[in-house]
């Protein structure tokens, strides 16, 4: 499957843009280009329902950000550090599923990596949003259809105030290869 087969651009706006992934490859790839644009300091918020896609859009981010460790989800241990090619630059993955609430993820000391100079993934980051940093960039990764149980819709939503330009030229990155 080339890339003109994995995804395409459904809208693009100055601080969101919207697309169809049309198998987890796309997924991955989309992710992969969006590593690319991703500075130390950002806090990523992945939403979805269960098997959304979430920890697959993490192995994306993941591999084109140089890591080279298995990406699984860190549903028991809230929390996995990865370290990746990109001048030693920390992944920090972590998940919110199981946690009552935002009190429960500063508690456990989790909201002091929110402001490392390592790149940030919160699944199920709606459950701690209170927490999050005005900088975070939300995705939200949907399940199209039952017909199409490959398909994802992935929203993704820039802060006005965080860069502006890093995100148009990852919106023009993606239109490049979509169908």
């Amino acid at each position: 499957m080339n890339t003109q087969q994995l995804y395409r651009v459904l809208s693009s706006g100055r601080t969101c843009i919207q697309l169809l992934s049309l198998s987890e490859q796309g997924t991955h790839l989309i992710a992969r280009k969006a590593a690319r644009f991703l500075i130390p300091g950002d806090v990523l918020s992945l939403d979805g329902d269960l098997g959304a896609g979430k920890t697959s859009f993490t192995r994306g981010l993941a591999s084109g950000l140089g890591c080279d460790s298995d990406i699984t989800s860190p549903t028991f241990t809230l929390m996995i550090e990865h370290v990746t090619n990109r001048d030693n630059l920390k992944l920090y993955h972590f998940d919110a599923y199981r946690l009552s609430d935002s009190l429960s993820f500063v508690e456990a000391g989790l909201d002091e990596f929110l402001d490392k100079d390592g790149i940030c993934v919160i699944e199920w980051g709606h459950l701690v949003d209170d927490i999050m940093p005005e900088r975070t960039i939300r995705i939200n990764i949907i399940r199209s259809c039952p017909e199409h149980e490959m398909e994802r819709r992935i929203q993704v939503f820039w802060p006005k105030d965080n860069d502006i330009q890093r995100f148009d030229c990852l919106k023009e990155e993606l239109l490049e290869d979509s169908v």
